[in-house]
């Protein structure tokens, strides 16, 4: 069994929607001069879209890019490498915001140091 091409799964897509050609091609926002030979010329695999041709293409019949490029169904979302977990975004929001509370205390204890240090070093040389 042969695996269906880019142009096949778009115009697979156009024709599920009940498109025709022309109005696909107008609601890519193609120009009005050779679009529907653009359109024909894609399905048929005799030139591919432009990446943001495959991207408009996919916005407009309501896939992915991947589904587009690849035939993949995954709607765009990649799984994490092993190791990795997803976790929500106000989560990492929150242990920014901490870290960024550890850095300001880090700082000021190392500010404190640094002075403590100087006032040792000029005790240091105003002795005999």
């Amino acid at each position: 069994m042969q695996e269906s091409s880019p142009g096949k799964r778009i115009m697979e897509l156009r024709k599920a929607k009940g498109w025709s050609q022309d109005y696909f091609a107008e609601q890519l926002g193609l120009e009005s001069k050779n679009r529907k030979a653009t359109i024909s010329s894609w399905e048929n695999d005799k030139t591919e879209p432009s990446f943001s041709d495959t991207r408009k293409i996919a916005e407009v019949l309501g896939t992915s890019v991947g589904y587009i490029i690849e035939g993949t169904t995954d709607k765009g979302i990649a799984t994490p490498p092993v190791g990795y977990v997803l976790r929500p975004a106000e989560e990492i929001l929150q242990q920014k915001d901490e870290l960024l509370e550890m850095q300001r205390k880090l700082l000021k204890y190392q500010e404190l140091e640094i002075k403590q240090q100087q006032k040792n070093n000029a005790e240091k040389e105003a002795l005999p």
